[in-house]
């Protein structure tokens, strides 16, 4: 699928050797992690994540979408958001950082099949907050699907599950404190990859200040 080479010394020996663990004889997923080295916001810690999740779910330590969808993920939540959309178009133009031309929609596409022909695995599974069920499922897995305005978003579960949690004590503080209502739908709307193109690097503080002062009915 990749074919111009990188040059394994532009990569520090450490990551080096977390990436031969990762992609094995692979010298399609060797080329794919350089090019994240080189356009991609990641830490020897995203690769090590990468590698815990890789090595632990074989199923799928071939599957070139889920390593895709990771190094992305990883660089996402590195850069202030915490989803990653799979929403086709988007996906083409964020796969253009690991410089693929040609095939940039046919990579997209098979992302965004691989998620949603299988919406349910033992990695991930797809969330619906009125199926109890689906409710209980999300919480054994690692990675979330959940829909929004259409459009499926991957989360990390405990980062999505910690996005619902600030929401419920923002209401709850918002609400007894002055009965003022926070709007569900802007909130997702701050929450969502769409609103993080370009990526916005907010720390806590500054997250919450933007939550409280345009997202809140007074």
């Amino acid at each position: 699928m990749i074919s111009l080479r990188s040059k394994p010394a532009d990569i520090p020996v450490s990551i080096q050797q977390v990436i031969h663990t990762i992609s094995g004889n692979s010298s399609e997923l060797k080329e794919l992690y350089s090019r994240a080295f080189r356009n991609l916001t990641l830490s020897i810690s995203d690769y090590l994540g990468i590698r815990d999740l890789i090595v632990f779910f074989q199923t799928y330590k071939d599957s070139y979408s889920l390593h895709i969808s990771l190094l992305l993920l990883y660089h996402f939540l590195n850069n202030g958001s915490i989803c990653l959309s799979l929403h086709t178009e988007t996906l083409k133009e964020l796969l253009t950082k690991f410089e693929l031309t040609d095939i940039v929609e046919k990579v997209a596409l098979e992302i965004r099949n691989f998620f949603l022909q299988n919406k349910e695995s033992e990695l991930w599974v797809e969330y619906y907050e009125a199926n109890p069920n689906s409710i209980q499922l999300a919480r054994q897995r690692l990675l979330i699907l959940y829909e929004y305005n259409k459009t499926k978003y991957l989360y990390f579960q405990k980062y999505f599950f910690h996005a619902y949690q600030l929401q419920e004590n923002i209401q709850e503080r918002l609400h007894t404190e002055s009965n003022i209502q926070l709007r569900d739908k802007e909130f997702r709307d701050f929450l969502s990859l769409e609103k993080s193109l370009p990526v916005y690097s907010l720390n806590r503080e500054q997250s919450l200040a933007c939550i409280l002062s345009n997202y809140v009915n007074t």
